[in-house]
Formats: structure tokens, sequence, C-alpha cells
């Protein structure tokens, strides 16, 4: 089970590739909701690594989904830029903001989450990040449901707190005798 705190940092993409010769790079955001980057953050690159740069500010992006292409102050070459293929890239996450609405992961919590097969699931309570997404901690009538923030299955996040959460739950995270009423 993995820890669930919340840390200064936040997992925000994962360095996919080099491209073209002078350390630039595609990342891949982590989660369905890109995550507006600006020039000047500083990043980190995890695992950490003896060889290679283990962080950076952003010198320059593009504005793509579910991947952009970024460059980091100090990796200049093809050689540097391999160096973190493969590696989370996290910022501070008083600097993520998402989707241009300018909130945290953290102000998911709170907000109000409906299956399209099962009607309303109840609140986002926590976020648990993982290395290979965040998941939501869900209390509702079914109980705790945990749902994976994954394009598969988060359908929609209106930009209006006050809507739900749309999603479609992959079979097995609600529990079957929760289902029996």
């Amino acid at each position: 089970m993995p820890l669930r705190t919340t840390s200064p940092y936040v997992s925000i993409a994962t360095v996919e590739k080099t491209q073209g010769l002078h350390g630039e790079l595609v990342i891949r955001y982590d989660t369905r909701l890109p995550f507006v980057l600006s020039e000047g953050i500083e990043a980190w690159f995890l695992p950490p690594s003896i060889k290679g740069p283990n962080n950076a500010l952003l010198l320059s992006h593009d504005d793509g989904y579910p991947c952009s292409r970024v460059r980091f102050e100090g990796i200049d070459s093809i050689q540097a830029a391999s160096e973190l293929v493969g590696r989370k890239v996290l910022v501070r996450r008083s600097d993520a903001t998402m989707d241009g609405l300018g909130f945290d992961p953290d102000e998911f919590i709170g907000r109000s989450v409906v299956c399209c097969d099962h009607g309303p699931l109840g609140l986002i309570e926590e976020i648990i990040q993982t290395p290979a997404n965040a998941i939501w901690c869900v209390q509702g009538p079914f109980g705790e449901v945990l749902i994976p923030v994954i394009d598969q299955v988060v359908l929609d996040v209106p930009a209006d707190v006050a809507e739900p959460i749309q999603v479609k739950l992959i079979k097995g995270l609600i529990d079957p005798r929760m289902l029996e009423d």
C-alpha cells in the first residue's frame, strides 16, 4: 500500500524521449489533466542519477497534450537529454497548475464523483500519488472506492468545481457486496 503523505513536490510527467540535437525532450503527463508549465520553474528528475542532472530550470515548452516538448537549462545536447529518458519530472506543489485553471491536485479534495454505470460515488477525500498515476480515494454510498486517474476511467473533469467529475469504473473497483442492495 502506498504511503499516504502530502509531499511539497508533485510528479507531473515522465521523460519519454529526446527530440533534436540540442537537449530537447518529450515528456508525457502523468495525469489526464495536463499541467501548465511556465518558464523558470524548477524541476527535479527521479530517480536521481550519478551521471546526469537531477534538477534544472525550465527554459521552454509547447502546450501539447498528452505530451509536450520541453527544454531545460544546462541540458543542451542529445547526450545530456538521453540521461533523463525514463525519469519522472517533479515540480514544487506550489508551482503546479493544471489545465490553466490555477489549482493544484489537492484542490480535487471534496469534489463530487459520478459514475456513468453506478451513479453518485461520493466525494474525493484523499489523493494517493503512485509511480504509475494518481488515485482518488472517494468515500460515499459504496464505501471507499479507489479510482485510478487514467484516461480509461476519468471521462470528464469540469472546470466548475460545483459540477461532478464523470468516471466509468473498471470492474472490481466497487465491492460487489455493496452492489447487492
